[in-house]
């Protein structure tokens, strides 16, 4: 099995209001339960954060038997190391790059973004657990992103 894990999440500072236009919703956490499960309902509605009409997150079963999940514009909260199990994809809404003009920045309103909820500002910190430092699970509470098996997918995340 071969594992490795995405980094360079967002702060939500970094990307609420970048272009004026209106930003768009902010989720919690409950998408993580889609993706470190192991089923996949078609369609799964969210619920904003601060109420009102969410978005929909979707889900295929692909000819090669890998979940597919297609993510809504918003901001989605992020708080540990969420493991993807083999054979996933998770889909944003646009693709944040355009192939014309790389440094153009794309609509916030479109976009899909992760954005981690807690963090570490400790340089000293042990991550790695030596020294039998950390118990089991600390470290996936500091290492905020995703740790991805094999035949899996991430694409348009902003």
């Amino acid at each position: 099995m071969s594992i490795r894990s995405v980094a360079g999440l967002v702060t939500a500072s970094a990307v609420l209001g970048a272009k004026g236009d209106a930003a768009p919703p902010k989720y919690d956490l409950a998408w993580k339960e889609l993706i470190t499960g192991t089923g996949c309902a078609p369609e799964t509605a969210m619920t904003p954060a601060d109420g009102g009409v969410g978005g929909v997150i979707t889900c295929e079963q692909t000819s090669e038997g890998q979940r597919h999940f297609k993510f809504p514009p918003g901001y989605f909260d992020i708080d540990e190391q969420v493991v993807v199990p083999a054979g996933t994809i998770i889909e944003g809404n646009a693709d944040p790059n355009d192939p014309a003009d790389k440094t153009r920045k794309p609509d916030p309103s479109t976009q899909t973004y992760f954005v981690a909820t807690t963090g570490v500002s400790d340089p000293e910190a042990a991550y790695c657990g030596t020294g039998n430092n950390l118990r089991q699970g600390d470290a996936q509470k500091l290492r905020i992103g995703f740790l991805l098996n094999s035949n899996t997918v991430v694409k348009h995340i902003n």
